[in-house]
């Protein structure tokens, strides 16, 4: 079996809150996303750009099962000099990364919906090495999650939790 690995680069995004608008006439309730600088709708865009090179590639459409794996790598802060995780509010939900990560690759259609993933692996890291992303592990159901979840800790060392090995 394979796994496949995208890497794609900028400033990772959550998915938004759902805010429930109400209004008055015809329509008197609307649920909407906050996205009020358009860059969850723009990150959203370029993971579903990079994830086509992957639709049609899983074995049935996905419909056994699909795992999927996030390492989100965002800005270090100068505030978190000392710390080698992310675990300050301004670096987002884990999973809601994977929440816009798992919307992303049913935008691009590499699997039939997002109901057919069974297994999840999520992560955060500062992307020391200056260049924010994502790195996205996609396999069918039946591949060992061992070999994505070595594959992420080997993409980002400080999760180990020995930060100068490599």
């Amino acid at each position: 079996m394979t796994i496949w690995r995208l890497r794609v680069d900028g400033e990772p995004q959550t998915k938004g809150s759902v805010k429930c608008i109400g209004g008055r006439g015809p329509i008197k309730h609307a649920l909407i996303e906050d996205d009020k600088t358009g860059a969850r709708a723009l990150w959203r865009a370029k993971l579903a750009e990079a994830a086509q090179l992957l639709a049609g590639k899983l074995p049935d459409n996905g419909d056994d099962g699909v795992i999927v794996g996030l390492l989100a790598l965002v800005e270090r802060p100068a505030s978190a000099r000392g710390r080698s995780l992310p675990a300050r509010r301004s670096s987002g939900d884990t999973d809601k990364h994977l929440r816009m990560t798992f919307d992303a690759l049913d935008d691009a259609e590499v699997y039939g919906d997002d109901s057919r993933i069974c297994l999840t692996l999520g992560a955060k890291a500062y992307a020391d090495d200056g260049r924010p992303g994502a790195i996205v592990y996609v396999a069918p159901i039946g591949e060992d999650p061992h070999r994505i979840l070595t594959a992420m800790l080997t993409a980002a060392p400080a999760l180990t939790g020995h930060p100068e090995e490599v």
